[in-house]
Formats: C-alpha cells, structure tokens, sequence
C-alpha cells in the first residue's frame, strides 16, 4: 500500500519528530560522529511514516511525545525504515500481543510493507545481533502479513 503526504502532512509530522528529539534522553549527548541531518533526520522521518500509516488506514493520529511503548497510531505500533529492502526490527521488550506495522520510504512517499504481531515476530529463525548490537528479531518483508487489516 502506497501513501504520500502533502507538504502540510509533512510540516506537522516534522514538528512532531522535532519534538521528540528535543524532549528525549539522548538529546543533551555529544553526537560527533553522526551527520547533524541523519540525528534530526531519523525522528522527523520517522514521525512522517506514522502519519503515512494513519493516512492510509484512515485513523487519527495524535503525535504524541513521551508517551513511550504507548501505540504509535491507534492501536498500532509503526517501525519504518528508508532502506529498500529493510526489515521488521522486534525487540525482547516489544509486546507479544501488539501488532507492529512496517512502513519503508521517506517524505513524502512512503509504503506500507505488511505487519505482524510481536508473538509471532519472536521466532528463532528471525533472531539476529546486527553490528554487534543486542540480539533482537528481524523479519523479512517477504514473511509479514500483507492482508489489511487484523
């Protein structure tokens, strides 16, 4: 499922992922090492895949900041990524019972990959440590549910 937003959608996402970086705990961290663009960049896009998914789905979205492991959209929870071929990150601390969908893209074109729920994310086969990184799942686009909507 393909969205794009209009530049009005994209300015009050981009506020919204402004915010939230401004208001989280990495915030006041030196990030010599990171382009300044990809540091604001990755709150402001991702932000921008939430308002995609809900203007997809026809939901309200309230762009909330600090509400934390709270649903991103309705009863939802968004991971997105700009990579093409990316995959459905799952973490140890992600909810069994909710179902997070996968958006890839970036402002304004987005597209939406499919879902799955966090139990059945949670397999052995899709375990991974990438980049040395704490073990987490990454299921392939191929293998997420791509029928709207649970």
């Amino acid at each position: 499922m393909k969205v794009s937003l209009t530049n009005y959608e994209i300015f009050l996402a981009a506020m919204v992922g402004v915010r939230r970086k401004i208001a989280s705990k990495d915030y006041s961290k030196e990030y010599t090492f990171i382009d300044p663009q990809v540091w604001w960049g990755s709150d402001i896009e991702a932000a921008c895949a939430e308002m995609a998914v809900a203007k997809a789905l026809k939901i309200y979205w309230d762009g909330s900041v600090n509400t934390y492991s709270a649903p991103d959209v309705g009863i939802f929870q968004i991971r997105h990524t700009q990579i093409a071929h990316g995959k459905l990150i799952i973490r140890p601390k992600d909810s069994d019972s909710e179902t997070f969908i996968f958006i890839i893209g970036s402002s304004p074109d987005f597209e939406i990959k499919g879902w799955m729920k966090g139990e059945q994310a949670k397999q052995d086969k899709y375990l991974s440590s990438p980049n040395g990184r704490a073990p987490c799942w990454m299921v392939p686009q191929e293998d997420l549910n791509s029928e709207f909507f649970v």
